[in-house]
């Protein structure tokens, strides 16, 4: 007779194979439970199944468009300051929209980007910021980047797919927008 499909999941119980133990701390941590959440939801040995952990965040809204909140204006903001904490609570939102313009098309990507503020640029960018946006005269982010000696920027936005051949509209392409290099001779 098998007991052990019955037998509760005491996680706090002294277990003296290492290995289990270090097993059990590292499912608990993945799936962000504590000892007491285990035990309370019944775990048992023979059946313990993980939680579903949550999936993606799915935003809802990407297209680009003019800022209309509070919050949206602070998206803007926080990006072209660099301030890393807060756009990551305001992209916390499912509801957030990384693709909001400013008054002159800019979007908080062409914010980050210009100012070469890489840390946040790679925040944006894994919320669904769109690599191909272009403000009023055609710029992109990687425009604007390239044009600022920000190679932070420039990095992150050609590993996620920025576009080197993109023009802006006076046909310069990305790739030509950098600022000039002088050697010394």
């Amino acid at each position: 007779m098998d007991i052990s499909a019955n037998v509760p999941f005491h996680t706090k119980a002294l277990t003296p194979n290492i290995n289990l133990r270090n097993t059990i701390e590292s499912w608990l941590q993945a799936y962000g439970m504590t000892h007491e959440q285990a035990d309370a939801a019944g775990m048992q040995t023979g059946n313990a199944q993980p939680p579903t952990p949550p999936g993606p965040l799915r935003r809802s809204d990407l297209a680009p468009r003019p800022a209309r909140t509070a919050d949206e204006c602070a998206l803007l903001a926080t990006a072209k300051e660099g301030r890393l904490l807060e756009v990551e609570q305001l992209l916390s939102d499912p509801a957030a929209n990384p693709n909001v313009q400013d008054v002159e098309g800019y979007t908080a990507l062409h914010c980050a980007s210009t100012e070469g503020r890489t840390e946040v640029v790679k925040a944006l960018l894994r919320a669904g910021a769109d690599v191909a946006a272009k403000r009023k005269e055609g710029y992109t982010a990687l425009h604007l980047a390239s044009q600022n000696g920000c190679l932070g920027a420039v990095e992150a936005l050609l590993q996620a797919g920025a576009d080197v051949a993109a023009k802006d509209d006076a046909v310069q392409p990305a790739s030509m927008s950098g600022p000039p290099r002088t050697t010394d001779a």
